[in-house]
């Protein structure tokens, strides 16, 4: 399972928060989802705003990302963990700063805190990060793993 990362984002050059090697591992994951999806595509609740997401049941994350335990209060710090993370991009013509992560989202249609059901992932990317994923022009193809 390989996916394509621009070679920005190889080195990312952090303003703010921490990376740390389960949340740059659940990153690889959401790149590799998000180049594989369509927004919208999964969601566990049709509505408007989660057209708006990358939908991937919260299981394969974890496993994609190599996440052995049963802790979903650690890997969602994780999670949160990429929303806090400040990134600055410039070139010859514009300077901008985003957050890694706009918006995340934990649905289990059955009822969050019930048991059964699947738990859905939903993730947004701020507008340059969400181009750079789904269209990186240079890039280097690496594995999720």
């Amino acid at each position: 399972m390989s996916f394509r990362k621009t070679n920005e984002a190889i080195g990312l050059r952090l303003r703010e928060g921490r990376l740390s090697l389960l949340s740059r591992k659940i990153l690889n994951v959401m790149f590799y989802h998000a180049q594989n999806l369509t927004l919208g595509q999964n969601a566990p609740i049709d509505t408007p705003v989660n057209r708006k997401y990358f939908w991937v049941p919260l299981p394969e994350v974890a496993h994609d990302a190599a996440y052995d335990s049963k802790d979903t209060a650690l890997l969602k710090e994780h999670i949160e963990e990429l929303q806090n993370i400040k990134l600055h991009m410039e070139d010859e013509h514009q300077w901008t700063s985003e957050r890694l992560v706009s918006s995340v989202k934990l649905v289990n249609p059955s009822g969050l805190n019930k048991r059964g059901g699947t738990v859905w992932f939903g993730y947004a990317f701020p507008p340059e990060v969400f181009e750079l994923v789904k269209n990186p022009g240079t890039y280097t193809k690496l594995s999720i793993y």
